[in-house]
């Protein structure tokens, strides 16, 4: 049974070897072995020593210079020259020149000296390494530092252009793909307007509200010059051929302006329960969202909803959030505002369509959209006075249960500077 295995292993072994000495690495390996086995065996045969030292200078030139320097084995000029090239190749040849800094002085004229000596004592033939001749000398190469750190320079400058180019073409296409990506969310249907709920306009029609969410006139109080300039945009809902076969035009735009409070959104509210029209409201900030585009095309579903029912009334609450002055650096805004301008006065006319908007802060809003026939009517509502302010207080302490004493004309005439919602809070808290 012993020879049996002994025998099984033997051949295990030889298969293992004919497999392996398919791949370039096992062959170099096992030539390596067998050069070091044949030096080892031979210390004092310069010829093997040198076969060994070009094999052992294509794979670890430090080992060259550790069993060269070991001097326990003959060497020639040619094992010399391996063991020259294996210190050039580590750089370990510095240790032999000249510095500047320490004053340290060459050495390498000596180490010449002693690798000619050491020639020379193992064999007969003359040392042919260069530096040791006039026929063969040693050529020193200068490099110049200014030099190598230009060159270091170019190519970290041109690392840093190819680098940052990668990095712009992945972010182009990578926002070229969430750009797709959103617009298959909420692309555009058969009716023109986008198939997502969150870009349908708000359309509130008297006709289907509830009864308690109508108003008029009658629910506005302490703006009377300001109801008495939107009458007459009233009239011209109910009945617009009565001023179009004079040749009148329905206005484009109206701009509310005034303090916060003022009643600005109920108004406009008011206008469009007096006249029975259809009413879509939009506050400014609902236009824009963190991907370019959408603020657009909601303004395109706006008015494509809104031209199916006209005449009716567009309401933007806010309107400073993106109607104000254009920047540079504010692109998305700028291409929401462009949309909002071709709509109000571009190729496509939208008869029968008025254009209602609020805001706070008028000084700040473009000029291209203030101008006369996108905005033909800028109406201020101001603070209520102290009448308004009392038809205020009567509203909402109207069938409330009061005491016989309170004078809310009192109130009114000490409460100076309060604005309709501050008024109207004022009467809710006496009611409690």
């Amino acid at each position: 049974m012993g020879i049996w295995a002994a025998f099984r292993r033997r051949v295990d072994y030889l298969l293992a070897s004919d497999w392996l000495s398919w791949f370039p690495f096992w062959r170099q390996e096992k030539r390596l072995e067998r050069l070091i086995d044949e030096a080892d065996a031979s210390p004092q045969d310069p010829v093997k020593q040198t076969a060994l030292l070009v094999e052992l200078n294509k794979h670890s030139p430090e080992s060259v210079i550790k069993r060269f320097e070991q001097r326990e084995h003959a060497v020639d000029s040619r094992g010399v020259a391996e063991y020259l090239r294996a210190l050039v190749v580590t750089n370990a040849i510095a240790d032999f020149l000249p510095d500047e800094q320490s004053g340290k002085p060459s050495s390498l004229p000596a180490l010449l000296q002693e690798l000619k000596q050491r020639v020379a004592g193992n064999t007969d033939e003359p040392f042919v390494n260069p530096g040791l001749s006039e026929k063969q000398p040693l050529h020193v190469v200068m490099v110049d530092r200014k030099v190598s750190q230009k060159s270091r320079f170019a190519q970290e400058l041109i690392s840093t252009i190819l680098f940052t180019v990668a990095v712009g073409l992945i972010w182009l296409m990578g926002a070229a793909a969430l750009q797709k990506y959103i617009g298959s969310l909420g692309g555009i249907g058969a009716s023109g307007v986008g198939s997502s709920s969150s870009y349908s306009p708000k359309d509130h029609n008297k006709e289907v509200m509830p009864e308690k969410n109508v108003k008029t006139f009658k629910d506005v109080k302490g703006c009377d010059d300001a109801k008495q300039e939107l009458e007459e945009v009233v009239e011209y809902l109910k009945n617009p051929s009565k001023f179009t076969r004079l040749g009148g035009k329905l206005p484009k735009g109206i701009l509310l302006t005034g303090a916060p409070g003022t009643g600005k959104t109920l108004l406009a509210k008011a206008i469009a329960g007096e006249a029975g029209v259809p009413f879509f409201y939009r506050a400014g900030s609902e236009f824009e969202e963190m991907f370019v585009g959408v603020g657009a095309r909601r303004v395109r579903s706006l008015f494509q909803a809104a031209k199916k029912k006209a005449p009716c009334i567009i309401f933007i609450d806010e309107i400073d959030a993106v109607g104000s002055t254009r920047k540079q650096w504010e692109g998305h805004t700028k291409k929401t505002l462009h949309q909002l301008l071709v709509e109000m006065d571009g190729f496509e006319q939208n008869e029968g369509i008025i254009l209602m908007a609020a805001t706070n802060l008028p000084d700040i809003l473009d000029p291209a959209l203030t101008r006369p026939g996108r905005f033909d009517r800028h109406i201020v509502v101001p603070n209520p006075d102290v009448r308004g302010r009392q038809e205020i207080l009567e509203l909402y302490l109207k069938d409330k249960p009061i005491s016989d004493d309170v004078d809310v004309k009192a109130i009114a005439r000490g409460t100076p500077g309060f604005n309709g919602a501050g008024s109207g809070e004022l009467g809710e808290y006496c009611c409690h």
